[in-house]
């Protein structure tokens, strides 16, 4: 089910110079037969200290729009995900709505 991207998100996109979120989409998603490893993988120590140096660089605020609070690590790209061996080059720092919008989950109102 898709929700809508808030129009205030918008308009940071826009002062940012961002005028489409949704080229951010990755084209390449885990494949399936990892997907469960890459599940579990996300609730390692590993991969809470490796989301805490995305954070810390990016300096604790979403890389799209700007937004400060409850960010996530996104993963740009996939690669490694056959070892589980990702490094922060690979994440960006991310607002719920925009990792949505990543993702392809959005709608525009």
């Amino acid at each position: 089910m898709s929700t809508f991207f808030p129009r205030e998100k918008l308009v940071a996109y826009q002062e940012r110079g961002k005028s489409d979120p949704l080229m951010h989409i990755p084209l390449k998603y885990v494949p399936e037969e990892h997907y469960e490893a890459y599940a579990l993988y996300l609730k390692s120590p590993e991969w809470h200290s490796l989301r805490r140096e995305v954070l810390k660089r990016d300096k604790h605020r979403c890389v799209d729009c700007g937004a400060m609070g409850k960010l996530q690590a996104h993963h740009i790209h996939y690669d490694g995900v056959e070892t589980m061996t990702f490094t922060a080059d690979q994440c960006v720092a991310v607002c719920h709505d925009c990792h949505d919008i990543r993702h392809g989950k959005h709608l525009w109102k």
